[in-house]
């Protein structure tokens, strides 16, 4: 199984960020004796991929944790888009504290199409009308647009651990 060293480099945080993040947040990772390296598995480094992408755009811990084990629930149900957009004006979660639907499985989604996925307009929000409403004025779309390409993230993970279960073979 992959070490710290590996989560580094896969997630680009350093040792210290990861142990912040550690101390900040609920995972479940598992036990390490002190002076051995800790083994994370396959669920910890998809967790853990997601949490770190998420802590870019947003700085609160409890909310980026929130986002990361609805798709790491999403991706062990199989049912995680392969992208996911947000707003950064709007964020993750509306008013309620539900989180916004922003999956999307098009690669090539138009950036008008995302704007109107995602709304500076708390009423707005998920809105899922054609383009032509915001061609023609009656939907003010988003001003930014951060799109999260989960199934890379995903596919990264997987590929470190081939490899690493080739190298132990």
């Amino acid at each position: 199984m992959p070490t710290m060293q590996k989560l580094q480099e896969v997630t680009g945080y350093t040792r210290d960020g990861l142990n912040k993040i550690f101390q900040s947040v609920d995972l479940d990772l598992p036990l390490v004796e002190r002076g051995l390296a800790r083994q994370f598995t396959r669920d910890n480094f998809v967790e853990l991929m997601f949490l770190t992408s998420v802590l870019r755009i947003v700085k609160d811990y409890g909310e980026a944790e929130r986002v990361a084990k609805m798709w790491k629930t999403m991706e062990r149900d199989n049912t995680l888009d392969p992208f996911w957009v947000i707003n950064p004006r709007t964020g993750f979660f509306d008013t309620k504290g539900e989180l916004r639907y922003g999956g999307f499985s098009d690669p090539e989604m138009s950036v008008l199409s995302l704007q109107t996925y995602v709304s500076d307009s708390e009423a707005d929000a998920g809105y899922r009308g054609d383009d032509n409403a915001r061609r023609a004025g009656t939907y003010a779309g988003a001003s930014s647009v951060i799109v999260f390409d989960l199934a890379d993230m995903v596919r990264r993970v997987d590929e470190l651990f081939e490899k690493v279960a080739e190298e132990g073979a």
